[in-house]
């Protein structure tokens, strides 16, 4: 039970960050439909409602890990433990979003590639920090720190990835 309960929770948080995101985007494009065009327009990023979106959904996504981290995390026996956790249920959170990616863009590219890499090491990283910073007593009380911290990373790196496509890179 170990190794399959940190998979459905890191993929119930996901799901979750999903429904939330999709509900959150609804107020910034009347149609949905846009979005097609939005998710590769840099314009759009840049906007003032782009821009508040891609931080919103980056504050969403590690909300809801970080809520689902502490109701899940028990306190680990040992780092190895603690680690094994952290490694499935980023498995379980960034797997939903790397088969969206798979099913949208098979991975029959070098770019496409290291994009499902680096949203599998994207989640791993942020995962870290709020499961390390929950696992230790010392750190709980600084916990927001790791919570800022990881939605700082985490909306870099959307802009980053909507920079990108905007450059066809």
């Amino acid at each position: 039970m170990f190794f399959i309960s940190p998979l459905f929770f890191g993929f119930l948080a996901a799901a979750g960050a999903l429904f939330a995101e999709l509900f959150v985007f609804s107020f910034f494009v009347e149609n949905p439909a846009v979005y097609s065009v939005a998710a590769t327009n840099t314009n759009f990023v840049f906007a003032a409602g782009g821009i508040l979106f891609v931080f919103l959904s980056a504050l969403l996504e590690e909300c809801l890990k970080y809520t689902i981290l502490k109701q899940t995390l028990a306190s680990p026996n040992s780092p190895r433990q603690l680690i094994v956790f952290l490694v499935l249920f980023n498995i379980g959170f960034s797997g939903l979003e790397i088969t969206f990616l798979i099913l949208n863009n098979p991975p029959h590219t070098l770019p496409t590639l290291f994009h499902i890499i680096s949203v599998f090491l994207l989640h791993l990283t942020t995962i870290f920090l709020l499961g390390y910073s929950l696992s230790r007593q010392s750190l709980k009380k600084f916990v927001w720190i790791a919570l800022l911290l990881a939605t700082l990373v985490h909306f870099l790196y959307n802009v980053a990835i909507f920079y990108q496509n905007s450059l066809h890179i």
